[in-house]
């Protein structure tokens, strides 16, 4: 089942994420394209893209993998924050976050869910890859630049954790 509170952004990831996570195996295909009959995409979603995202972390990954990523993500934040902001949309982000404290009081509830489907660790669901960007906001070559170096610093981190600390 879909989790309805995501309308529109994770619904499908978190769902073949739980299916994963419960040690049943999906098929993705990573170039297939999907036909949505609906209007553009547009600056709407970076409300449900911000909220979804933090709610899905809280909700699906172990306790340990948030803390062990808690340095990267004390990074990512203000950095999308500050470009969000610098292009026009820090309301948007704000009231993300409100959006997600709103959905707090579940998620003792969507965990306790998530956990007892649990036969998979993160370590063997989550990967490294490259970061989604609209090009109307890191469309410029300093901010792809930038976006590329951060790429490989996360990566880096990511495969660090993997072989150190969630490799137990």
């Amino acid at each position: 089942p879909f989790d309805e509170r995501y309308f529109i952004g994770k619904e499908d990831g978190d769902f073949t994420h739980r299916i994963k996570m419960a040690g049943y195996s999906i098929l993705e295909l990573p170039a297939a394209i999907v036909l949505h009959r609906s209007r553009p995409r547009g600056t709407f979603l970076f409300y449900y893209q911000i909220r979804n995202r933090w709610h899905f972390i809280l909700k699906n990954y172990e306790w340990r993998t948030i803390i062990c990523l808690l340095p990267a993500l004390l990074v990512h934040e203000p950095i999308q924050a500050a470009l969000l902001i610098l292009k026009g949309h820090g309301v948007v982000y704000f009231k993300a976050l409100a959006g997600l404290f709103a959905l707090l009081p579940s998620l003792r509830e969507d965990r306790r869910i998530a956990n007892r489907i649990r036969r998979r660790p993160d370590r063997d669901l989550l990967v490294t890859g490259q970061l989604i960007v609209r090009e109307d906001l890191a469309g410029n070559g300093l901010l792809r630049r930038g976006k590329d170096v951060y790429e490989t610093l996360l990566n880096g981190y990511w495969t660090l954790l993997k072989r150190t600390v969630l490799a137990w």
